[in-house]
């Protein structure tokens, strides 16, 4: 395991990365209906497999799980880097590398991105039957590294995932009123969107999967000093915004929200 495992450090520097970075930020940057783009088979194949070999079982109690069953969400999630298997620690480092940075500056023209080492919110994160995501917008600021989110990244790690099984991310208009985009969960795909107050998105449908196969993702997220010039976003920060009239659910959540549609 630790040999093929090995292949994480330093990914990141191979010539492909700012080539594929470079191809697809036109894509990201005048995408519909915010900032994003889709590159799939985005790592090495042997790598993937490593990845999704070693993604814990779900509620093995050997791993520190944030299980979160609200009315908005119901997921789990693994944020502690050390606590995780040897190829996750490896592939979050070089994501968070001076060369994780490097592409993901030259891919969204954003420059001076951070790091975030907490892995606040993201990390492994696990999705079962009947699990779902509300469409929302992110929290908007780290209180350790005092800094605005400005990008997410999500590599999903289920192999031969089936269309009918549910899941798609859902990107949703800057109003939280449409739904513009469904990108299915594919395995090595990864998903790279513009973090703000109007990015929009979930998988609001409960999954329907057949036993022992989960929806498998990696979340990262970088960050920025400053505020984006000219963007609404406020200095105030906040939590996830979640938008109950954007889901097919909203009226069942209204009691747990205590607030009509907006």
């Amino acid at each position: 395991m630790i040999a093929e495992a090995s292949a994480c450090v330093g990914l990141l520097s191979d010539a492909r990365y700012p080539r594929l970075a470079l191809q697809h930020r036109e894509e990201f940057i005048s995408a519909d209906p915010f900032p994003h783009t889709v590159i799939d088979d985005f790592l090495p194949i042997s790598v993937a497999r490593e990845l999704a070999e070693h993604v814990p079982v779900p509620n093995d109690e050997s791993y520190p799980w944030v299980v979160s069953k609200k009315s908005d969400a119901v997921k789990q999630y693994i944020h502690h880097e050390p606590s995780m298997p040897l190829p996750h620690r490896q592939i979050f480092r070089e994501l968070n590398s001076h060369q994780g940075l490097l592409f993901f500056e030259l891919l969204t023209g954003t420059e001076s991105l951070l790091p975030d080492p907490y892995l606040v919110g993201g990390g492994i994160h696990i999705s079962g039957s009947g699990d779902f995501l509300g469409i929302h917008a992110d929290f908007n600021w780290h209180h350790k590294l005092l800094a605005y989110r400005r990008i997410n990244a999500i590599l999903y790690l289920t192999e031969d995932w089936d269309e009918s099984w549910g899941g798609a991310t859902e990107l949703w208009s800057c109003d939280g009123t449409e739904r513009r985009r469904e990108i299915l969960p594919r395995f090595n795909r990864l998903l790279v969107f513009e973090t703000s107050e109007n990015s929009y998105h979930g998988h609001p449908v409960p999954l329907e999967l057949p036993e022992n196969v989960f929806r498998r993702t990696l979340n990262i997220y970088y960050y920025h000093r400053h505020a984006r010039t000219g963007d609404p976003e406020t200095t105030e920060p906040h939590w996830t915004n979640y938008k109950t009239d954007a889901s097919p659910f909203a009226e069942s959540l209204l009691a747990d929200y205590g607030k009509g549609v907006d």
